[in-house]
């Protein structure tokens, strides 16, 4: 690497798919933390700047979520609440799940026990 250069990585990988002009499906892959929440966070508004308001989360590659990433799904539910709509998260790891549980989100989310 040359001096002032900089690489990054991320780990992290969304895929955002909007199947009707209201309702859109996300997969999130790799870890959401305090570094790569803005990430999701950006792809989450701009889902709902552009009028989407029903958001299914797919969570079965997410292998990380701390309250940042908690505090991102949060704030874009109430923002699909708000524009009439929700999210609600799906295929929950089995960490994922009780972080979900221990911060009692899970009942916001519909995430099952």
């Amino acid at each position: 690497m040359k001096a002032g250069s900089m690489t990054t990585r991320t780990l992290l990988d969304v895929y955002a798919t909007v199947v009707a002009s209201d309702h859109a499906i996300v997969r999130i892959g790799g870890e959401v933390d305090l570094s790569t929440a803005p990430i999701l966070r950006d792809i989450l508004a701009g889902l709902t700047d552009g009028g989407v308001c029903v958001i299914e989360v797919d969570l079965e590659s997410t292998t990380f979520l701390d309250s940042a990433g908690m505090q991102v799904l949060l704030a874009s539910l109430r923002r699909c609440q708000y524009l009439g709509g929700g999210l609600t998260l799906h295929n929950a790891s089995d960490i994922v799940t009780r972080m979900l549980h221990a911060t009692r989100l899970s009942r916001l989310f519909g995430v099952p026990a």
